[in-house]
């Protein structure tokens, strides 16, 4: 995290605190925006079903069992989707759609209370000023 290095505990839970509820917002703001345009799926998984659509008609089926309706794919499940006619977006998990991504982004970020409103830390502490085992002194050489 840059620029938080010096800064004290507070100060960073503060920083990391906001920037995460930034990063929901615009990240909420581009899933609602995909979602308006028509998209179901993200664009790196519309890139993958794109990509593997255009490759179907290398793919062959070896057995179609029409009693049984089982295939042999030589390489992919969307040629026998697409074979059978059926839609193979009813094997792809719903998490992987955007309506279902969006839920996550839904749910905002409650207020950050000021660090006086905290309850008491019940757990240990450490000491700061314990003095090291050994010599603290800087051995500089000068000739």
């Amino acid at each position: 995290m840059k620029k938080t290095r010096n800064l004290p505990i507070s100060s960073i839970i503060w920083t990391t605190y906001t920037r995460c509820n930034s990063f929901f917002k615009e990240r909420g703001k581009q899933i609602t925006t995909m979602i308006s345009v028509g998209h179901v799926y993200s664009k790196n998984a519309t890139k993958v079903l794109q990509d593997a659509d255009l490759k179907l008609n290398t793919h062959m089926i070896v057995e179609f069992d029409r009693n049984t309706t089982k295939f042999r794919v030589e390489d992919m499940v969307l040629a026998a989707c697409k074979h059978a006619h059926h839609d193979f977006k009813i094997y792809i998990s719903p998490y992987y759609r955007l309506d279902v991504i969006m839920k996550v982004y839904n749910n905002m970020f409650g207020q950050l209370r000021h660090e006086e409103y905290w309850p008491p830390y019940q757990g240990t502490t450490s000491n700061h000023k314990k003095k090291c085992k050994g010599s603290t002194k800087i051995i500089q050489n000068q000739d």
